[in-house]
This record gives C-alpha cells, structure tokens and sequence, in this order.
C-alpha cells in the first residue's frame, strides 16, 4: 500500500527468460558468496526506490514460502516505521 491510500497495488513477478529477469540473475551471481571450498552464503537484497521494494533472493522454494513472505512484509515495514521515525526526529531539530 502507499502512504495515505488503502488501495493494494499489484504485485509483479518478471519471468527469467525477460530482459529484466537475466538482469536478475546477475546480481544473484554476485550476493552468492563463497568463504572457503565448500561454504557458500546466499544473501538476500533489498532495494528501496520511492514507493516500490525490490527483493532478490536465492532461488530456493525455501526462501519463497508464504511464511517467509510475511517475515519479509514484517521486516520492510519495521524498515519503513523505523526510517519514518528518523526523519521525523531530524525534522524535529
């Protein structure tokens, strides 16, 4: 939802046979990590652009389940809560 709206906005999922979807797959290429021969960390990125949210995440069902997508919803929202409280306090000042 956007701020001052209680209309939902629709949700997008790009296919990764698109333009956008190879681009994607780029920079999941480089959130995995390798530390040493057999140990790898897949990391999750976020990007904020206005009033849209970006995740990237490993492509595992794991991390795709509707429980995970309520912990991300819970995060992005402390996020948001957080960031609106900062500005809030600079504004203060």
């Amino acid at each position: 939802m956007v701020r001052g709206t209680v209309e939902k906005l629709p949700v997008v999922v790009d296919s990764a046979d698109s333009v956008l979807g190879s681009e994607f797959q780029k920079i999941r290429a480089h959130l995995r990590e390798k530390r040493s021969q057999w140990v790898y960390f897949e990391r999750n990125l976020r990007m904020y652009e206005e009033t849209r949210t970006y995740l990237f995440k490993p492509m595992q069902r794991i991390h795709w389940t509707e429980s995970q997508a309520i912990a991300d919803a819970g995060s992005i929202i402390l996020r948001a809560a957080v960031e609106t409280l900062r500005i809030r306090q600079l504004d203060q000042r």
